[in-house]
């Protein structure tokens, strides 16, 4: 395993730019957010990524999400979100993080439109704990660059 740091990068698109600029991604990586404690067995992971592109040639990236009561006490209070997700293969069809409203929980509004595309059953959690760990292939910070603009991987990346 290699660390690579990326001192100069303020936000997640910068340090994914930061990678395809040095060339140094050849391979399916793990982003790990600097601020993560986990005992997470990575290679279940990893293979379980490698399952879904095996099944999917498209699929790029796999979020590591564990499911929690709303109440418990891993669940993180300043960035609660919802996923929705498909029934049947577990890919996130969308993502919207749930900001507080006066120092309450927040609501989400998923306009119908974007649910359009959905063919078929599909669930809406907000269970689900983003341990902000990531199974990415090497397209990932290729699509960082071609888009400037994206800075977050969960609300510019992933759908929402």
């Amino acid at each position: 395993m290699t660390t690579i740091m990326s001192v100069e990068s303020r936000s997640v698109g910068d340090a994914m730019r930061d990678l395809d600029n040095r060339g140094l991604i050849t391979g399916d990586f793990l982003l790990v957010s600097g601020d993560v404690v986990t005992n997470i067995d990575f290679s279940k992971v990893m293979q379980f990524h490698k399952q879904k592109k095996a099944q999917d040639r498209d699929h790029i990236l796999t979020m590591v999400l564990n499911q929690a009561s709303p109440l418990h006490r891993t669940r993180s209070h300043v960035e609660p979100a919802t996923f929705v997700v498909d029934k049947e293969s577990h890919k996130c069809l969308y993502y919207q993080g749930i900001p507080p409203v006066d120092g309450k929980k927040g609501c989400i509004n998923i306009e119908p439109e974007l649910l359009e595309d959905i063919t078929g059953e599909f669930m809406i959690r907000n269970d689900l704990i983003d341990c902000h760990v990531d199974i990415c292939t090497p397209h990932v910070p290729q699509i960082f660059q071609d888009n400037f603009d994206y800075q977050y991987l969960r609300s510019d990346f992933v759908k929402g």
